[in-house]
């Protein structure tokens, strides 16, 4: 069994004078990641390896989420990443060693919502519906492919074992 975590930065800053690259997390970005990380912190899916996106604000935001849940996942930034599309996400999945068993994805939308909701095939229908309606800023999916090995990560082979976003971690009913 292989599990895949695909998140999506935390909310960021409006427009920078620096460029896109260079904008970081807002106040309220900081704080989801932080709650992300305490939730990852309390389940069974400690990533071995993350691999993340080079801007700013995803790199913000995997600082967030390991400073809540101390990890000795490796981090890789591999620069195709930066908002990349679904189809090179999932090849950079792919090319990961099949030593490790449980692999996070930090990146932008809308590649990752698009590669969540292509690998989904099965798995709890409610968490599916709510995400196949919106990937806000710091959603997560996590997913359980029944493969030992990474090159054979299909679209529709994923079984969805968690949905999570700030409001569903907080209480609140949608976020924005």
């Amino acid at each position: 069994m292989r599990t895949l975590l695909i998140l999506r930065h935390a909310k960021a800053v409006g427009p920078s004078p620096d460029g896109d690259f260079a904008r970081g997390l807002a106040p309220r970005g900081r704080r989801n990641a932080k709650q992300f990380g305490e939730w990852l912190a309390a389940t069974s899916f400690a990533p071995e390896l993350a691999l993340v996106s080079p801007a700013r604000r995803t790199m913000e935001t995997a600082d967030g989420v390991f400073a809540a849940f101390p990890s000795k996942a490796t981090r890789r930034t591999p620069p195709g990443l930066y908002n990349a599309e679904a189809t090179d996400i999932l090849a950079e999945v792919r090319a990961v060693s099949d030593d490790i068993r449980t692999l996070i994805v930090i990146g932008h939308n809308p590649g990752v919502a698009e590669l969540a909701v292509g690998l989904t095939g099965s798995g709890d229908a409610a968490a599916r519906s709510a995400m196949s309606e919106g990937f806000p800023t710091c959603a997560c999916v996590v997913l359980q492919f029944d493969t030992t090995a990474w090159q054979s990560t299909l679209p529709g082979a994923g079984a969805l074992l968690a949905y999570v976003t700030p409001s569903r971690l907080d209480g609140r009913e949608a976020d924005d």
